[in-house]
């Protein structure tokens, strides 16, 4: 190889290396455009989802917060307690009066409870009679079910006679069998709600 063929080669190299180079620069260039434009893509998405949330929960909200003031609760207590639920189902205004109907629960009480289980206005008011007729039968008076569900409302999403070995009502008798009283068990479940929520095994 001539002195003259290896400096061709030689360019040849370099000049494909810078080549290479721009080429990366320019794909690099290229993917940071497009990251930004995906961020702002997803930044308007969130934007008009937060505007049509607005649109289709702020009615409901202030509807919410003026049936808690009827049933006794602060208006600034009442508005606190809807403003954090992002979900109503088909029967929450039910789900709502049921809770004053079937255990004389009060808007400070419900307010209690909407803070504490934000997917409560999603059920339906039929779990609510049922738990309340299952506990009753047991001795559970409205008093003692106003403080289990203002402590745990989570319970009315549980299964009452679920399969599996599962449910409220294999707990309960699971503590039956552990040797509890009924007085003993009110006890237990008045002063630990949560004990409910325990799988029976």
């Amino acid at each position: 190889v001539t002195e003259e063929g290896e400096a061709s080669w030689s360019g040849r190299g370099v000049m494909d290396l810078e080549i290479t180079q721009e080429q990366e620069e320019e794909e690099l260039a290229l993917e940071e455009e497009m990251r930004r434009k995906e961020g702002d893509y997803a930044r308007q998405l969130f934007s008009l989802r937060e505007e049509e949330a607005k649109i289709i929960l702020e009615p409901l909200r202030a509807e919410l917060t003026e049936a808690l003031v009827r049933m006794g609760a602060d208006r600034e207590e009442a508005a606190m307690a809807a403003q954090v639920q992002s979900s109503f189902g088909d029967e929450w205004r039910v789900m709502v009066s049921s809770l004053e109907d079937q255990i004389e629960m009060r808007g400070p009480n419900v307010c209690n409870m909407l803070s504490r289980d934000r997917s409560l206005l999603l059920l339906r008011p039929e779990r609510l009679v049922r738990f309340v007729q299952y506990m009753r039968e047991l001795g559970f008076g409205n008093k003692a079910l106003r403080y289990v569900l203002g402590r745990r409302p989570s319970l009315l999403s549980l299964p009452l006679y679920g399969g599996d070995g599962e449910g409220v009502s294999k707990t309960i008798a699971a503590l039956g069998q552990c040797g509890l009283s009924r007085r003993q068990l009110l006890v237990l479940v008045t002063t630990n709600p949560g004990v409910l929520a325990v799988p029976p095994n």
